[in-house]
């Protein structure tokens, strides 16, 4: 088959896949709710913001899904009504493949000492095994005294966890927690101070065990009246992709069809356009070269009248 009927094809298949992309409201492999921010204070009261999953922006073709906080949102204690901390800004984010949820977040206490615990997006993703799967994440926090008296920005649970906590498979216990980074932050009147760190310094590590999902879990309390700017990051690597997914997004269909092309036309500018795939996906022969005799099996791959076809995610 030629390149021609090949892109002829291409056009038909995305033409279809447009006008059937899901809303937000539908993403697969993303859970309902997008941000969640529960407080409690040193009096008791309580309150909680919560994003659904519809009011973010999902992109189908690119698999990911994000939110900004349009303008700042007060939480309220759920008996008075009392305003107990502010959300000044939020912005989330999280993609399928290659999997990565980031959350940057911007929040003030009220009148008094409060305890937050913010959760971010939850993505779930194709299986990537315990011996190819590779982590790395970054956490940031900025605590400013806005009231003259010092600013303390310490992590809740044992003494030494993370303030920014990275898990897969869910949280612990019955998840597993990748890391813990950032333990506390104290500053002088009116002063601002900031701490950062990265696991791994450089680069990647091993997950060690077998990943389908990925979050992200902030922790900690703030005195009174101060503001804590917040940022974390999970990124996910080494899922092996079966033949036909040209594009390494975890799915056989028509948006691979650009990058098979690319990769059986010009490797170089594959490793440019798609840096976290391998050309061995277009090389649907299994001959060990992506040419135009893999034009046929790959085609095969994405109508799904292939052996490999895998079928849809969950």
């Amino acid at each position: 088959m030629s390149l021609h009927c090949l892109k002829s094809l291409g056009a038909s298949v995305l033409a279809y896949a447009v006008l059937s992309l899901p809303t937000a409201s539908a993403a697969p492999g993303f859970a309902d709710q997008v941000l969640s921010v529960s407080v409690t204070d040193a009096t008791g009261r309580s309150g909680v913001l919560i994003i659904p999953r519809s009011a973010a922006v999902y992109d189908g073709i690119a698999q990911t899904l994000q939110y900004t906080l349009p303008s700042p949102a007060a939480i309220l204690d759920s008996f008075s009504g009392g305003v107990i901390a502010t959300v000044t800004s939020a912005t989330a984010y999280a993609r399928m493949y290659p999997p990565r949820v980031t959350l940057d977040i911007v929040v003030e206490a009220g009148a008094y000492e409060s305890y937050l615990t913010i959760a971010g997006p939850w993505v779930g993703f194709p299986v990537i095994s315990a011996d190819v799967g590779r982590m790395n994440a970054y956490a940031g926090f900025t605590v400013r005294d806005l009231n003259w008296n010092g600013a303390r920005l310490a992590s809740l649970g044992l003494p030494g966890s993370g303030v920014f906590r990275a898990n897969v498979d869910g949280l612990a216990p019955d998840g597993f927690q990748l890391t813990q980074l950032v333990n506390q932050l104290i500053v002088s009147a009116d002063g601002t101070v900031s701490g950062w760190q990265n696991d791994p310094p450089q680069g990647t590590r091993s997950v060690f065990r077998v990943a389908s999902d990925a979050s992200v879990l902030m922790a900690f309390s703030l005195t009174a009246g101060d503001r804590a700017t917040c940022s974390g990051r999970l990124s996910l690597f080494g899922r092996e992709f079966p033949k036909g997914d040209s594009n390494c997004d975890g799915r056989i269909n028509g948006f691979d069809i650009d990058a098979f092309v690319v990769a059986m036309l010009s490797p170089d500018t594959f490793e440019i356009i798609y840096p976290n795939c391998e050309t061995d996906t277009s090389d649907c022969n299994a001959d060990g070269i992506v040419n135009n005799f893999d034009v046929d099996p790959f085609i095969s791959f994405v109508s799904g009248t292939g052996p490999a076809f895998p079928g849809p995610l969950p």
